[in-house]
């Protein structure tokens, strides 16, 4: 197909021609399309020493050609939206592989991460300390809120609702429990220092 021809067709149609006839006018089309999209995308992690810009603008290429034949048309998204979600998560992939290399040249970078390791390392003896003392109270109502509202193991924070349906009280009454122990155990702490 003309260059002309090919710029009158929606994203999909030229989806389609590179997925069923390799067809590399299709992808040079998308690509300049979309190219907008890809490095701005990218350029948001620029921060990250492991995202070099160049490179994926490099692999650009190669890259809209693997999202052009993943992406499927029948889920209903526009694949500038695909685009931006695939591009995002290659620069997250990037960031969190463990197999790259940080340069040790980059010493900014290097002394940030361990003040963040010192202070995280701070921010545990400081919770641990708080753990402390919300065992020291004689309510086990409030140890029990506290425990699951602030559970170490988890990602995820439970509601107030979740929180009351484990106890068998309601969630409001479990924020009441909260938040009460909560100016008792500031007042205590206040008292020490």
């Amino acid at each position: 197909m003309k260059i002309n021809e090919l710029s009158n067709l929606p994203d999909n149609e030229l989806i389609r021609g590179i997925k069923e006839n390799n067809d590399s006018d299709c992808l040079v089309e998308l690509v300049s399309r979309h190219t907008g999209i890809y490095m701005t995308v990218v350029s948001s992690f620029t921060g990250s020493p492991v995202i070099d810009i160049n490179e994926f603008d490099d692999d650009k290429f190669v890259n809209f050609y693997k999202f052009a034949i993943d992406y499927d048309e029948s889920r209903g998204t526009k694949f500038s939206s695909y685009l931006y979600n695939r591009t995002r998560y290659s620069c997250l992939n990037r960031i969190t592989d463990n197999s790259i290399v940080l340069p040790s040249d980059n010493l900014d970078y290097l002394e940030s991460l361990e003040e963040r390791t010192t202070v995280k390392i701070e921010r545990e003896d400081i919770i641990a300390d708080i753990f402390a003392e919300v065992d020291k109270f004689e309510g086990n109502l409030f140890k029990q809120v506290f425990r699951l509202r602030h559970d170490m193991d988890s990602t995820y924070q439970l509601t107030w609702p979740e929180i009351g349906k484990k106890l068998n009280i309601t969630g409001e009454w479990a924020r009441c429990i909260y938040h009460n122990g909560i100016k008792t155990l500031r007042n205590k702490i206040l008292s020490h220092v």
